[in-house]
Formats: structure tokens, sequence, C-alpha cells
């Protein structure tokens, strides 16, 4: 894939945020550059990515997090709540 290409698909992919694209950009080998500011751009967009996807599985993280808290609570509220006529 052309470099300048690349670029711009990582810089579009990551100001929209697209984790799919981003994705299919990792898989694919990193552009040799020979302008040291294309290199330089392309290296601060990576970092961004990077920042952005750490943030993303961090967020993944604390919202399973909270669903397990409240299948839990869910559960042991249900158990709980249960009435025995046993004599």
């Amino acid at each position: 894939m052309e470099r300048a290409k690349w670029l711009r698909q990582l810089k579009t992919a990551v100001i929209n945020g697209d984790e799919k694209k981003l994705e299919e950009l990792s898989k694919q080998p990193v552009p040799e550059f020979d302008d040291i500011q294309m290199a330089q751009e392309a290296l601060s967009y990576i970092k961004q990515a990077q920042r952005f996807l750490s943030h993303k599985k961090h967020n993944v993280a604390k919202q399973l997090q909270a669903l397990k808290q409240q299948k839990q609570y869910s559960h042991t509220a249900n158990t709980s709540n249960t009435v025995s006529f046993e004599a």
C-alpha cells in the first residue's frame, strides 16, 4: 500500500475512532518512510491509536466488572428473597 494512502487511512481511523479500521491497519506492516516529517506524523497517529484503544479497553473492562457485580447482586437478591413454607 502506498505510504501516503496508509497514513491517510490511519489518520481517518484515529480521528473517527474506527476500531475495525485500526485493527485492519495493525495487521499490515507499517510502511517505511523516506520523509522524516511523514514518519513523525505516522508515529504520532500510531501513539494516538494506542491511547484510544487502551482507553477503550479500560472502559470495556469497567463495564464488564459492573455487569458482573449486577449479575452477582441480582443472583443474591433472588436467592435471599425466597420464602420457605416448611414447618
